[in-house]
């Protein structure tokens, strides 16, 4: 069962290239070998409000039991640029718990399906990427964004 947590709102700028994204989020340390624009297209040319769901099961979960939560509950999982808007707003959130966007995926180097999270190593905030079919322990969290 998920447990019901905070919902939280920001503003996805599309007008933004993925680097610009990043840069305004102030991220301590980013990996810019495989997150690039080249790897995670974003798309869209407006600007729009967006609703968010942190999405927490409280257990080890894999990303597949993430999805069908999300859709039961008429979710979806957010995508890169929803993620950086999300640590652009909220960047002690990411502090507190790993944040995963599954609705981002990309083939990796060694052909494993690779996704952004947002997690801390010691006091810096990182933008990462981990493995889709990663068996997710209990203390990750996954951003999703309400149906408009």
């Amino acid at each position: 069962m998920v447990k019901q947590n905070n919902i939280f709102t920001a503003t996805i700028d599309h007008s933004k290239s993925l680097n610009e994204m990043i840069v305004v989020g102030k991220y301590d340390w980013v990996n810019n070998r495989d997150i690039t624009a080249e790897h995670f297209l974003v798309s869209g040319k407006r600007k729009y409000k967006i609703v968010f769901e942190l999405l927490h099961f409280n257990k080890s979960v894999s990303s597949d039991e993430v999805i069908a939560e999300a859709k039961q509950r008429g979710l979806r999982l957010a995508k890169i640029e929803e993620l950086l808007a999300f640590g652009e707003k909220y960047p002690e959130e990411q502090r507190k718990f790993p944040i995963v966007a599954l609705g981002s995926v990309w083939k990796g180097w060694d052909v494993v399906l690779c996704v952004p999270f947002l997690w801390i190593a010691g006091d810096e905030r990182i933008l990462n990427l981990d493995s889709f079919g990663y068996h997710w322990p209990k203390y990750y969290h996954f951003l999703a964004v309400r149906r408009s």
